[in-house]
């Protein structure tokens, strides 16, 4: 199985909950694409929190070889192995 590492990065600037947070990041994930990574942090001396994530594309497509060697060659650019199932 392979996917795809394209990525769009998102950003909320001030919230009050990483609930907050992480609803606004979601409401930012372009269609096609699934929330990957969420990162939380709170700038010294504020009653704010800020929010980045990562977007990534969902698509996942299984491809097949005969031998094992074979794999890298068959992956295509700006695509990455996910797994591997014995034939």
């Amino acid at each position: 199985m392979i996917r795809p590492t394209e990525t769009v990065p998102l950003e909320v600037p001030e919230a009050e909950s990483y609930a907050d947070i992480e609803a606004g990041l979601r409401a930012q994930v372009p269609e096609g694409y699934t929330l990957a990574d969420i990162r939380v942090s709170q700038p010294r001396g504020t009653s704010y929190m800020v929010g980045t994530g990562t977007a990534q594309k969902a698509e996942i497509r299984e491809i097949t070889v005969e031998r094992r060697d074979q794999l890298q060659a068959s992956i295509p650019e700006g695509w990455q192995a996910l797994s591997i199932r014995p034939a």
